[in-house]
């Protein structure tokens, strides 16, 4: 766990940013979206690479968003807290408040379990250089180099308005925040697998 939050710690700008995501998408770990090869569902003869939504440590944005859920809320803000102290996080209480702004961010812009299920809406193809025009504050052409992968003629946008609200978060948002986020992330999905006290917390 160490070397992952050293890591994170040493993120200074946007490119070792999309690094740390980067790696962190090829250990199975999604931080702000998701990337996965799935057939193309326009032509299913062919594998085509699709970036999602992501990033929500409650999964469903209803959960934050729903003044109903206010105690689940509170108490997935204290399991952050818990999980940043117990790995020696200086000040865990501001670092989870941090994470959980960038997880609110996330929620209000994530679509909706009915928009998810619009097949058509969710079809978006673009070129990599489409991407990165699109989205230039987020660091696509470091995420290709980073994971070994060439860029693409074709690859999948499956929430563009989720998309442009991360462009603007990646550029807007102070940096120390951003790896708050990242650093519960880390944490929470390695917990099941550290000391009992760890694990404890993830299972609560």
């Amino acid at each position: 766990m160490a070397k992952g939050l050293a890591q994170i710690n040493g993120i200074t700008d946007r490119r070792s940013l999309m690094e740390v995501i980067a790696g962190m998408h090829s250990c199975a770990d999604f931080p702000f979206f998701s990337a996965a090869v799935m057939s193309d569902m326009a032509d299913s003869d062919v594998n085509v690479l699709y970036f999602s939504q992501s990033g929500l440590g409650m999964s469903d944005r209803d959960y934050y968003l729903n003044p109903e859920d206010s105690l689940l809320k509170a108490g997935y803000a204290s399991y952050l807290e818990k999980i940043l102290g117990l790995a020696g996080m200086e000040d865990a209480g501001k670092a989870a408040e941090d994470a959980m702004t960038v997880e609110n961010a996330i929620a209000e812009a994530s679509w909706s379990s009915v928009e998810l299920r619009d097949v058509l809406k969710s079809y978006n193809p673009m070129t990599t250089a489409q991407l990165k025009e699109t989205y230039p504050n987020i660091d696509f052409s470091t995420w290709f180099r980073s994971v070994g992968m060439e860029e693409q003629d074709k690859v999948i946008v499956s929430q563009p308005s989720y998309f442009s609200a991360l462009d603007t978060l990646f550029n807007t948002m102070d940096i120390e925040v951003l790896k708050h986020y990242l650093a519960t992330q880390y944490i929470s999905g390695v917990c099941q697998y550290l000391s009992d006290d760890f694990y404890s917390a993830w299972f609560d």
